[in-house]
């Protein structure tokens, strides 16, 4: 299989750089439906709100709205409308094509979900990823402005003459129609007398309507574009973001400021000057109207509506490190429509990509000083396109007052209104060949900032360059494949690799066009054997393949996980006429084995199926068949108390798992070491938890050809004491969020007692397959089967995972042995043990995957079989006479002293049950049921607790043969 890295429109490859979805709302996220799916039609016939009968029992109680707005639906579609009008009225020998809008159409389809319960967006969105009717879920990035205020500094504007922006104004011929910068930020004052005669006016809401009312006033919408009175730009958030008005004055300064940079009047005397002498600025405030504000709301609906009402370019001085495929539809319909969106790179300091700046038809833009280093602040990153001025900007503010300000908030306007002129002076470019002009005219800064290469785009924008470029070329290479010698997917230390791409010409003609290839500074350098090929002549907007393919050497000081950058380098003969970094991660530690009909991805930490929790892009899952992958998330837990426990499963903020265990090396596969067998091995520590235990684990994942054990996988844990120490009560489980349905809708999970397995079905499709888990050591079982939205006595693991509920789940025996139908999870091991100093102990997982229950039994049979001939811990399996114990506590585990608790237990035999509430000392504090004769079977009782200390209590069971409890903790 190719590797594919599809350069700068890789979304996500950038997702799996991002880290655990930084910078979102925790209880918000965003879907596209599936344009025909049931989801979608249901969602449109309740006119796009509401909640979702298909989702309720993945995300729970919740509500929807629209991602675009009704409102700014019917602008798209009228100014659709006009300009496929206007296209038809035009006499033209050869008509051109018209757009087939085909970004603008998946805007209806885009939904907000908003949950109503303590579940994690990001969880829940990596959940609904699998849903057939759901082309993409994620949680929403929480967007906030990027400028760095201080106080005034100077009154000298440097970056115009920087930029060169005063020597192109003498090239400009006045009397075309200004371009429309759309400034979609916190509101602009409008009265500013820097200003005030530089704002956008909707043509159809000014002027007297047919009763001779003001149109600016008369609360109609004259246009039909879905807004009302919006005769000067729009307000989409208002005082409390949902209060929208057609008055887009500012609330924080920042907008102002941003707007000034691009159309503060120039020859007038007054104030300072900006970017562009011919735009009008329309002012769209995604922003609250406190002056404190920083956040960003609805930004989607104000870039679109900027495009809709003929904005060419759109300026956005906000964004996330979180990316957003929705945020990108965005941005590519507002590139349907002609606008050029310009952005800002963002003020971490960090090489990082930062949205919506990092999609590939936006213009991304980093700071830059007088000199043009970067500044400090600014971020960079191979998703950024050029530089701009970014420091001690002097611009106007309200209240008729200026201000310096840094930021790349302040350098994206910059460009924005280079960009304005540009279109001044030529326009028939597209947003495509504007953004590629701006580029191909950059100065380099190269020289300046050495440990940047690659990283501030083409170099510091030149106004008067890209005014009077006549013939400028620009390209850049799509479609880059990395492929590996041996065609495993993975670049590895000492590994040969070749490199393909295409060429993709934006400007003039080339007519001998060459590709290059350098390093990048990085933290290892690969051996390039083969650094250039040439490509020759290719015509505007044309694709061509370099004759040959690139080739490298991973050498073999390569980290782990380390990242291969590489220059490209477009020459036309002699003159460079585009570059980009390219990067891809390198000798990763994670391995996949498929060496029969299961694939499984082993990590050297612990978990199976992932890597990079909750992502979940490094990795297959595990899948059958070849078939999507059946779960969401594994790991391995072992401890002697909840407090040390170390683990790999999520934790207390579900966005994030704990890291409680350190890989050493990479995984390694080991093949025909046993006859018909393929293993893949993993060492790692808990050295790195905050409580470490003192253990080494050895973990071996083996994998039979035979067609006996063709469906199953073994697992199995190696676990050694590194102390002096005797450890006592040590448990070890292996925990798995399973998702066979849809986002894991309609699963179940249950002990099957008969078989010695635990069995995960999907009730609704019969044709999922049906998984078996085993623990075969001869080991005390645990196991509880996990509603993921909790019940049955289990807490929810959706709103975070503590570790005293994985404990409680993994040492309890049979805590919980039927799970209720819907997302679930099953937490499966051994113990309680004993580890002397330096002791192993093993303990040995099965895992089974049929068509049916009666294939996954016999397949289970032969796998618990297979591993003895391996030579580990593995015991058959006798079934267990049924035992009395409790089920589950009703809406548990803790409780306040009013509030009854209903105990639900299961009797295997006629004969006397108790029920009783003990203290921690084993005091009886209340006797709630006593009956002498009870028969086999099911039984729930409710009682009150009673007024007592508050603290952690056990509802007690006791019969003739056994003694069950479980903890509660009762409040205050």
């Amino acid at each position: 299989m190719n590797i594919r890295s599809y350069v700068f429109f890789a979304l996500l490859f950038t997702l799996s750089n991002q880290g655990a979805w930084a910078d979102v709302f925790p209880d918000v996220l965003v879907v596209r439906f599936a344009k025909d799916s049931k989801l979608n039609a249901q969602w449109h016939e309740q006119q796009r709100k509401g909640a979702l009968k298909g989702l309720a029992d993945i995300v729970g109680d919740h509500t929807t709205w629209p991602f675009v707005s009704d409102a700014v639906l019917t602008c798209i579609e009228s100014a659709i409308t006009t300009r496929q009008l206007r296209s038809r009225n035009t006499i033209l020998a050869v008509p051109p094509a018209r757009p087939a809008y085909t970004a603008c159409k998946v805007l209806t389809d885009l939904c907000v979900i908003k949950l109503n319960s303590s579940a994690s967006s990001s969880i829940i969105a990596g959940k609904l990823t699998s849903h057939p009717d759901i082309v993409y879920a994620e949680a929403m990035p929480q967007y906030t402005i990027d400028g760095l205020p201080n106080d005034p500094l100077s009154v000298d504007q440097y970056h115009l003459v920087r930029t060169h922006a005063v020597d192109a104004w003498d090239l400009l011929t006045p009397g075309a129609e200004p371009i429309v910068v759309g400034i979609v930020d916190t509101g602009i004052d409008t009265a500013h007398v820097d200003l005030q005669d530089q704002f956008w006016r909707n043509p159809g809401e000014t002027g007297m309507d047919s009763l001779g009312r003001d149109k600016r006033s008369n609360k109609v919408d004259d246009d039909k574009n879905g807004f009302v009175d919006d005769w000067y730009g729009w307000d989409f958030v208002g005082p409390d973001g949902i209060s929208a008005d057609n008055n887009p004055l500012p609330g924080n300064n920042h907008g102002t400021h941003v707007g000034g940079l691009v159309g503060a009047l120039v020859n007038n005397n007054v104030g300072v000057a900006g970017m562009s002498p011919f735009v009008k600025l329309l002012p769209i405030k995604v922003g609250r109207d406190s002056p404190a504000s920083r956040s960003v709301e609805k930004s989607g609906d104000g870039i679109l509506y900027a495009a809709a009402m003929g904005a060419r370019v759109v300026n956005c001085s906000f964004g996330s490190s979180s990316p957003s495929f929705a945020d990108l539809d965005v941005v590519q319909a507002a590139t349907e429509l002609g606008a050029l969106v310009v952005a800002a790179a963002g003020n971490a300091s960090s090489e990082q990509a930062f949205y919506p700046a990092a999609h590939q038809p936006t213009l991304s833009v980093a700071a830059t000083d007088e000199t043009d280093r970067r500044v400090f602040f600014s971020n960079f990153h191979h998703t950024v396109d050029i530089s701009a001025p970014g420091v001690n900007i002097l611009s106007t503010v309200p209240d008729n007052k200026y201000l310096s300000q840094d930021g790349t908030s302040m350098a994206s306007p910059i460009v924005a209104g280079v960009a304005a002129m540009t279109l001044y002076a030529k326009p028939n470019l597209t947003p495509e060949s504007l953004r590629a002009l701006l580029k191909a005219t950059a100065t380099n800064i190269d020289s300046v900032n050495i440990s940047f290469v690659g990283l501030l785009g083409s170099g510091r924008l030149d106004a008067l360059a890209a005014i009077s470029a006549s013939s400028a070329r620009y390209a850049d290479v799509i479609d880059v494949q990395f492929v590996d010698d041996n065609h495993d997917s993975l670049l590895v230390n000492g590994e040969s690799v070749s490199i393909t791409c295409r060429l993709h010409n934006i400007l003039a003609p080339l007519n001998n066009a060459r590709i290059t290839i350098t390093p990048a500074p990085s933290d290892f350098e690969p051996i390039i054997d083969v650094s250039a090929s040439d490509v020759g002549a290719v015509a505007t907007s044309d694709t061509a393949t370099p004759v040959n393919a690139f080739r490298l050497q991973i050498p073999d000081d390569a980290p782990l996980n380390g990242e291969l950058k590489l220059l490209v380098w477009i020459w036309d003969t002699d003159t460079l006429v585009g570059r980009q970094l390219i990067t891809y991660t390198v000798n990763p530690s994670y391995r996949t084995l498929h060496e029969n009909n299961i694939a499984v991805t082993i990590t050297t930490s612990g978990n199976l199926g992932y890597n990079d929790y909750p992502d979940n892009t490094q990795g297959v899952g595990l899948t059958w068949m070849n078939g999507p992958s059946l779960l969401f998330e594994s790991g391995l837990l072992i401890g002697t108390e909840p407090s040390f426990l170390p683990n790999v499963v999520r934790g207390a903020d579900p966005n994030f798992k704990d890291n409680g265990f350190a890989g050493h090396g990479t995984v390694t596969i080991q093949r025909d070491v046993l006859p018909e067998c393929f293993s893949a091995t993993a060492t790692f520590a808990d050295s790195v938890d905050r409580f470490p235990v003192g253990l080494s684990v050895k973990e071996t994942v083996f994998e039979g050809t035979a067609d006996s054990v063709a469906n199953s996988v073994v697992v199995a844990f190696d676990i050694t004491n590194t102390t002096n120490i005797t450890h006592k009560n040590v448990n070890a489980s292996l925990f798995f969020d399973w998702d066979l349905g849809a986002s894991g809708a309609e699963d179940g999970v249950a002990w099957d007692n008969n078989r010695g397995f635990a069995v995960v079905q999907n009730v609704e499709d019969l044709s999922i397959p049906t998984v078996g888990v085993a623990m075969v050591s001869p080991l005390p079982l645990n196991i509880t089967a996990i509603d993921n939205g909790g019940g049955g006595g289990v807490p929810s693991i959706y709103d975070g995972f503590i570790r005293a509920e994985k404990w409680f789940t993994m040492s309890r025996g049979k805590l919980r042995t039927n799970s209720s139908l819907g997302d679930v999870s099953l937490m499966i091991g051994g113990g309680p043990f004993s580890l002397a100093p330096s002791e192993t102990r093993q303990i040995v997982f099965c895992i089974s995957v049929g068509k049916t229950l009666e294939d996954v039994t016999r397949y289970m049979n032969s796998a618990r079989l297979y591993a003895s001939t391996l030579g580990l811990q593995s015991v058959p399996y006798v079934p267990t006479a049924p035992q009395d114990h409790i089920e589950s506590i009703a809406n548990g585990p803790v409780y306040s002293p009013d509030q009854p608790i209903t105990v639900r237990f299961a009797l295997a035999n006629l004969g006397p049950a108790e029920l009783s509430v003990v203290d921690l000392l084993g005091r009886t504090v209340r006797l709630s049921v006593l009956e002498s004769e009870l028969a086999a079977g099911t039984y729930e009782r409710t009682f009150a607790m009673p007024d007592g200390v508050p603290g952690v209590y056990f509802i007690v069971l006791r019969t003739a043969t056994t003694q069950d409890a479980i903890p509660i903790q009762l409040l205050r």
